[in-house]
């Protein structure tokens, strides 16, 4: 792969005392930033802390942040959360496109209707991608078709090997192939044929723009999370914020502004350290970051919240005792 893979330490997910309000109420979110003012920056643990966490959330704890001064507390955005949120407006967008009955020739009943509402986060992910990859596929059909292929690259597809059957083939020519795409600046060329084609056909220019700037952006945010790029990760926000204001997604719009604009302000040391952090590692395996609140979906939460949890506790003195063993 040209991606390049750092080795980072497993991270560990520890289990505290969940807070004992109602999630939407403005003392459960005045409770999340004093025990966490207490517990981690008051305690001598550290000097500042970052609080991950979804829209709804998000949404009243920084109203509260405001009134008070917290300000060795920052709030971040859930990149998980912000995936299912951007994905469910690019099916709003491409609805009446003609895209949902093709993928309805795929999926349907129950399975269908999970990946159009994002209940279903993989699901819905795993078909993105595939219209993703769909469209790359015929657009770079239609530039190796074109005239404005450069000669070099003529010359490369007519030079393709037929025999893939050891990894050594595989990598000379994967490597000839980079090679010669850097040395005459094929990405460049490759814009260029693009922006001639949308000027002089709108049918390239509409499926270009769900290619380049609808689709990219969801599948370069979750590149950047597996391969923890945090400088990826927040360009892929930049591209994101501008249409969750364009399509009234009011949450995300504020929600992915004050974050960008919290990032501007944190100290280098902060970021340095949340960069590194901004995603989960479970494994050893390469490329298999997750996102912070992903993470506590997919351990705590579904911990508390399976047969043998704390859903329908009313006991604080239970819930305490569930949560230390």
């Amino acid at each position: 792969s040209y991606l390049r893979h750092e080795e980072k330490p497993i991270h560990t997910i520890m289990c505290c005392s969940p807070i004992n309000e109602i999630p939407t109420s403005d003392e459960a979110a005045f409770a999340i930033l004093k025990t966490s003012q207490t517990q981690l920056v008051d305690s001598g643990f550290q000097k500042n802390a970052i609080l991950v966490m979804d829209e709804v959330m998000f949404q009243n704890v920084v109203k509260i942040k405001d009134k008070h001064r917290f300000d060795n507390i920052y709030l971040m955005a859930g990149d998980f959360h912000a995936l299912k949120n951007y994905m469910a407006m690019i099916w709003t967008i491409l609805d009446g496109s003609g895209v949902h009955q093709l993928i309805g020739c795929i999926f349907q009943g129950a399975t269908l209707r999970s990946v159009f509402n994002v209940t279903n986060f993989n699901k819905s992910l795993r078909t993105i991608k595939l219209l993703y990859t769909s469209f790359g596929i015929c657009l770079m059909r239609e530039y190796l078709s074109s005239n404005y292929l450069h000669i070099s690259i003529r010359e490369l597809l007519n030079k393709t090997p037929t025999t893939f059957h050891t990894d050594e083939y595989k990598q000379k020519w994967f490597h000839q192939v980079l090679s010669t795409t850097s040395q005459i600046n094929f990405e460049k060329q490759f814009n260029e044929f693009c922006t001639r084609q949308s000027n002089k056909m709108v049918c390239f220019r509409f499926w270009y723009w769900i290619f380049r700037f609808l689709l990219e952006a969801c599948v370069q945010l979750l590149v950047a999370v597996r391969s923890q790029n945090f400088d990826l990760r927040n360009a892929c926000w930049s591209r994101m914020v501008p249409l969750f204001f364009s399509h009234n997604r009011r949450r995300y719009a504020k929600l992915g502004a004050r974050n960008l604009a919290d990032l501007r302000s944190m100290p280098l040391a902060l970021q340095q350290h949340f960069s590194e952090s901004f995603a989960v590692k479970r494994t050893k395996r390469p490329f298999s970051g997750v996102p912070v609140d992903q993470a506590l979906e997919s351990s705590i939460n579904r911990i508390g919240k399976g047969r043998n949890g704390i859903s329908g506790q009313f006991s604080a003195q239970g819930i305490d005792k569930f949560c230390q063993t």
